[in-house]
């Protein structure tokens, strides 16, 4: 019995730092578009809410997407 306990619980653990793992790179991969988006010029900010998680019942939520910024006239 206990041997049973203690595989489960080491393959819990297992799955834990599996995901978590997978969890950091996405979060590289988020910042890396984010990234893409400000080097051609949309206002990314990401604590602005240009992207919003779902709703409560997983509804989509309305996003708003930013234009790109255009240069100031008589700005070089």
């Amino acid at each position: 019995m206990a041997e049973t306990t203690d595989d489960r619980l080491r393959l819990l653990i297992e799955r834990i730092e599996r995901l978590e793992e997978e969890k950091k790179g996405v979060g590289d991969d988020v910042k890396d578009v984010y990234a893409e988006g400000k080097a051609v010029g949309y206002p990314f900010r990401r604590d602005a809410g240009v992207v919003r998680r779902p709703g409560p019942q997983g509804q989509a939520p309305a996003h708003r997407y930013p234009r790109p910024r255009q240069p100031r006239p008589g700005a070089t």
